[in-house]
């Protein structure tokens, strides 16, 4: 097992891992020559690599009940974290078979608990679920949508996209 799966507050000591790389949280008192090399670049094509992956299940996701008021079955990286996900847990799975160790900092309390459960990925205390911590991870999530169905939103959207209207996605 070589991925340390940690939140910011509560990171390991230097000398047991050789690498890290954040997800999200504050880096602050990690030295930066040791964040994984070429990280940007891996976590591109990791998106990428998972793309088909991602397809599949937007597809699955778009045959459910709501869908139309759904992100993930649109499979649009900007109004859905999905792929993102897909991508770490990707780059996670791939570092966990390394032998050098690495340093995974996340505070999404979410996908902390989805890379906890990664083969060779040893989880410190996860992130709260506390109301607090929900309301700001979903508050982060929703931002998006709260644009996209605004009335003058809409109404643009319909006229670019007749299959989009104020009442929802007409198929």
């Amino acid at each position: 097992m070589t991925v340390f799966l940690e939140q910011p507050g509560n990171l390991p000591m230097a000398h047991k891992y050789v690498w890290w790389a954040a997800i999200s949280g504050a880096t602050s008192g990690l030295d930066p020559a040791r964040v994984r090399p070429d990280l940007a670049a891996d976590l591109e094509r990791a998106f990428d690599e998972s793309a088909d992956d991602w397809w599949s299940i937007a597809r699955g996701l778009a045959d459910a009940p709501g869908a139309a008021f759904a992100h993930a079955p649109a499979a649009a990286a900007n109004v859905s974290d999905f792929g993102v996900m897909l991508a770490w847990t990707r780059l996670v799975d791939r570092w966990a078979l390394e032998p050098r160790k690495t340093l995974v900092i996340c505070d999404d309390p979410y996908m902390f608990r989805h890379l906890a459960t990664r083969r060779g990925v040893i989880p410190g205390d996860p992130p709260s679920l506390s109301r607090r911590a929900m309301t700001a991870s979903v508050t982060a999530r929703r931002r998006g949508p709260v644009i996209a169905t605004s009335p003058g939103f809409l109404e643009w959207n319909s006229a670019a996209f007749p299959s989009v209207t104020s009442r929802g996605i007409t198929r």
